[in-house]
């Protein structure tokens, strides 16, 4: 786990997760901690945008991909291991050959993380959140879009890897489990947005006198 291409990556995740706490920073603060929380989105935004392009341009030269030789019927049950898979170079593009619309995830990445660099430079925090939550989605994208239908490759033994077909649960479960979104879903909306609206505006030290009791 501790490879070259895997360390990269965690500076991906690190400086890409930095960069939407600072742009949240920035929304929420006032004075120098504002300032700082800009300083900190713009060096971290730098720092996502360079290793995740870096990254890509690695793992579509540098990196082995997997690829599914020969799969039963997805929609038969089946075992894992009795699908062919194999590694071959560039596997990992191969899906963007076959559907280039996907270049749209990496692309919002990159833009998601130069527009948050200049809305927060300037002080347009809300703005700046929202961008670096595109980066955020662009990038989960980029990455699933990449592997599909791979969720877990399996570096050991590739047949046993775990595909979006075979690691999916039993049609009962399913329909058990969209009765509960259905159900618990809507609650979970509600009690998320009351706590945004309770905890709306700036954090500031005047808020934080006169709120003693309450705000923390």
């Amino acid at each position: 786990l501790l490879n070259p291409f895997a360390l990269l990556t965690g500076v991906v995740s690190l400086s890409m997760l930095a960069m939407h706490g600072a742009a949240y920073l920035t929304m929420r603060t006032e004075g120098a901690i504002a300032r700082r929380a800009r300083n900190a989105a713009h060096i971290c935004g730098m720092v996502f945008i360079a290793a995740f392009i870096l990254a890509g341009v690695w793992q579509a030269f540098g990196v082995q991909g997997f690829r599914i030789v020969s799969t039963p019927d997805p929609g038969s049950a089946f075992s894992p291991l009795a699908k062919t898979v194999e590694r071959a170079a560039g596997a990992w593009m191969a899906t963007y050959a076959a559907h280039p619309w996907m270049w749209l995830a990496p692309a919002l990445a990159v833009a998601g993380g130069l527009l948050t660099l200049l809305l927060a430079s300037v002080g347009r925090g809300g703005a700046a959140f929202v961008f670096s939550a595109a980066a955020l989605a662009g990038t989960i994208l980029t990455a699933g879009f990449a592997m599909f239908p791979f969720v877990m490759p399996s570096s050991t033994f590739p047949n046993a890897s775990l595909t979006v077909y075979d690691a999916v649960s039993s049609h009962r479960t399913l329909n058990i489990m969209f009765v509960a979104v259905v159900i618990f879903l809507p609650v979970v909306l509600l009690y998320t947005g009351w706590v945004y609206r309770v905890l709306r505006g700036k954090v500031t030290e005047k808020r934080i006198l006169e709120e003693t009791h309450s705000v923390y």
